[in-house]
């Protein structure tokens, strides 16, 4: 990460402070909501209006960048997990009080491309699910079954001593990864006092119609889908695969609005692979009220 792609910087009332992502020190965020509803935050002895999810967001932005190895001071721990040389997955988690982090890693290798592009449709393994006829991308499936024995001991583990928000994040691949693990412990472990989050950023389409569907009614109040407009990877694969919500457009560098699914040749004619990197969803607004986070 050159200097130039290391600072979060805060705008608020007209006044900027930069922050190196490498230092800043996310719990000194404090959240604390007045009686009338709205809330502050503090960091570094100075009050801010801030929105609880765009702490969050900020961030599963900072582990979804360290997911890539690019920073070396990262307080993430590192798991591997690999089958033999065409599947590994490499997930990466911190625990802050009640909170749990996981982050998985997006496409890095050859091997991961050539899990990437095998879009043939297989059931997902839910385990528990209401609903059996949920297909999605193989490939994908293939990366989330590697991960699922230790995800489901991993969540019970941590649900016996506290955990009540576990938020899944990653880009792209990782993305994908995150949503099936997302949704298969809201699945297994349906607790009224635990919420699954799903904050991810160029997602690509992951199943079927039932399983969009299905993804939809477990998990869409608390999914945070972040989308560049002309990022091609999240409208593919075509045929046969839906998008699942909620999800957000990224457009000019500012989330201008929540998707509403639709088919476009033309947008899809405009989009490109430039648009999909994570550098393309770290320099951008994220709005918020009396708040503007840019990540460069």
């Amino acid at each position: 990460m050159d200097d130039d792609n290391k600072y979060i910087k805060i705008e608020i009332n007209e006044k900027t402070r930069e922050i190196e992502l490498n230092e800043i020190n996310l719990n000194d965020i404090k959240i604390e909501i007045n009686e009338m509803g709205s809330s502050t935050a503090s960091h570094a002895n100075e009050k801010n209006n801030i929105s609880p999810i765009t702490e969050i967001i900020i961030k599963c932005l900072k582990y979804t960048s360290d997911s890539y190895g690019v920073n070396p001071n990262t307080t993430l721990t590192h798991k591997t997990f690999e089958k033999n040389i065409f599947s590994r997955v490499d997930l990466y988690y911190e625990r802050i009080d009640n909170d749990l982090f996981i982050a998985i890693r997006g496409t890095v290798t050859m091997y991961d491309v050539i899990n990437d592009i095998n879009i043939i449709q297989e059931n997902m393994e839910l385990d528990k699910a209401d609903e059996t006829d949920l297909k999605v991308h193989k490939g994908f499936h293939q990366d989330f079954k590697d991960i699922k024995p230790f995800l489901r001991e991993f969540i019970q583990e941590n649900l016996s001593t506290g955990v009540t928000n576990i938020y899944f994040t990653g880009h792209s691949r990782g993305s994908s990864v995150s949503t099936l693990s997302a949704l298969y412990i809201k699945t297994i472990y349906p607790y009224p006092d635990l919420n699954v989050y799903n904050i991810g950023f160029g997602c690509p389409r992951l199943g079927c119609e039932n399983f969009a569907n299905y993804y939809n009614k477990m998990l869409r109040d608390t999914t945070y889908l972040f989308r560049e407009d002309l990022d091609i990877v999240t409208k593919l694969p075509i045929y046969g695969y839906y998008d699942i919500l909620n999800q957000y457009i990224i457009k000019d560098k500012k989330v201008i609005s929540i998707y509403e699914p639709h088919d476009s040749i033309v947008d899809f004619i405009e989009s490109g692979l430039e648009h999909h990197r994570l550098k393309n969803y770290m320099n951008c607004d994220y709005i918020l009220p009396n708040l503007s986070i840019f990540i460069k």
